[in-house]
C-alpha cells in the first residue's frame, strides 16, 4: 500500500511543476493577471486599515496605449502570481519612462522599451519640467498632499488629453483640481469677480472659444501641468504669453487692438466703442441730471403753490 504521506508529496510536485512552467516558464500576460483583477470586488487593506480597489477595467485598459503596446509586467516586474497578493510590490513611478532621470522605479524600463521598439515622443518626456513645477516641488519635498501623476492622469486609464473621456480633458479639469483646489469652486472678492467677468466677455471677440474658468488649463498651463512652456493651442497665452503681460491682465484694456488690414469689419466695430460708450455714459448723466433738475424743480414749485411766500404788504401790517 503506497504511503499517503508519499501521495501527498507527489501531487504537490506535480502541481508546482505544472504551475512554473505554465506562470514563470512563460512572460504573464495581460489576461492573467486580468483574470483576478477585473473583479470589481477585489480590494486590499493598507497599513492604515484602508479599503483600496485593485480592479482594473480590462476594456478600458485595452483601449489605451498602455494596453495596447505593453504588459501590466513592464511596469509591475515584481508582481509574480506566487507572492504578490501577500508582499505586494513597488508602486510604479511614471517619470521612469516619462523622463530621461534614472532612479525611478521600474528601473528597467528604458531597456523594455527598447527592447519593444517603443518610443515616447520628445513632448511627453516631461520629467525634469515636471520637478521643477509647484506640484513637482511639492513631491519632491516629501509634502503628503502633493498630486502624483495617477491622481490627474489615472493609474491604467491614461488617454490623450484631446480624448473626450481622458480625465484631463478640458472638460473635465474641474473635476480633477478641484478636489485639491476648493478655492476655484466658488468666485468671491470683487478683484476676483471682476476677473471673471473680464475672462467671459473675450467671447465678444471670439466666439469660437467658450472662455470659462472651468477650463483650468487655459491660465494656469505651466502650475497645473508639468511646468512646460504655453503649448501653441491653448487660447490664452496667444495674448498673454509673457510674465510681464500676465501681471497686466487684469488691468488690460477692455478692448484689444484689432488690425485694420486683416481684421477690417471687427476694427471699426471696436473703434465704435471709443465714440459710443463714453456718449451714452456722458449722456446717460446727463439725462439722469435732467430728471433729477426737473424732479426737484416741479416739486419746488408744488411747495411754492401750497405754502406761498408772505408778501411785502402782509409783513408790513
Amino acid at each position: 500500500m503506497i504511503n499517503k504521506r508519499f501521495i501527498i508529496l507527489f501531487n504537490i510536485f506535480i502541481f508546482s511543476f505544472l504551475t512554473f512552467n505554465t506562470t514563470y516558464g512563460t512572460t504573464l500576460q495581460n489576461k492573467d493577471c486580468l483574470r483576478c483583477h477585473d473583479d470589481p470586488k477585489l480590494v486590499m487593506s493598507d497599513r492604515q486599515g484602508r479599503l483600496e480597489s485593485l480592479t482594473v477595467d480590462s476594456l478600458l485598459f485595452a483601449r489605451t496605449l498602455h494596453g495596447v503596446y505593453l504588459l501590466c509586467v513592464d511596469c509591475h516586474i515584481n508582481a509574480d502570481t506566487a507572492s504578490h497578493p501577500n508582499t505586494g510590490y513597488t508602486d510604479v513611478n511614471c517619470l521612469a519612462c516619462h523622463s530621461k532621470l534614472t532612479g525611478f522605479y521600474p528601473p528597467n524600463s528604458k531597456e523594455t522599451l527598447q527592447q519593444k521598439g517603443l518610443k515616447i515622443p520628445e513632448q511627453k518626456m516631461v520629467g525634469e519640467k515636471y520637478l521643477q513645477s509647484k506640484h513637482g516641488q511639492a513631491l519632491l519635498n516629501e509634502n503628503i498632499d502633493a498630486p502624483q501623476c495617477y491622481d490627474c492622469h489615472t493609474q491604467h486609464y491614461v488617454k490623450p488629453k484631446v480624448d473626450p473621456k481622458s480625465s484631463i480633458h478640458s472638460s473635465k479639469l474641474a473635476y480633477v483640481c478641484f478636489p485639491c483646489h476648493e478655492e476655484g469652486q466658488e468666485i468671491s472678492g470683487v478683484m476676483k469677480k471682476l476677473v471673471s467677468f473680464k475672462i467671459k466677455g473675450h467671447r465678444k471677440e471670439n466666439l469660437s472659444e467658450k472662455y470659462t474658468e472651468s477650463n483650468c488649463q487655459d491660465c494656469h498651463y505651466g502650475a497645473s501641468a508639468h511646468g512646460e512652456d504655453a503649448p501653441e493651442e491653448l487660447t490664452c497665452p496667444r495674448c498673454h504669453i509673457t510674465t510681464q503681460q500676465e501681471k497686466k491682465v487684469l488691468f488690460a484694456p477692455l478692448h484689444s487692438n484689432v488690425p485694420s488690414d486683416k481684421q477690417p469689419v471687427p476694427h471699426i466695430t471696436a473703434s465704435m466703442y471709443w465714440i459710443i460708450v463714453p456718449f451714452v455714459i456722458i449722456g446717460g448723466l446727463v439725462l439722469i441730471g435732467f430728471i433729477l433738475f426737473k424732479k426737484f424743480r416741479i416739486k419746488d414749485e408744488v411747495l411754492l403753490k401750497l405754502f406761498p411766500p408772505p408778501s411785502t404788504n402782509s409783513a408790513n401790517n
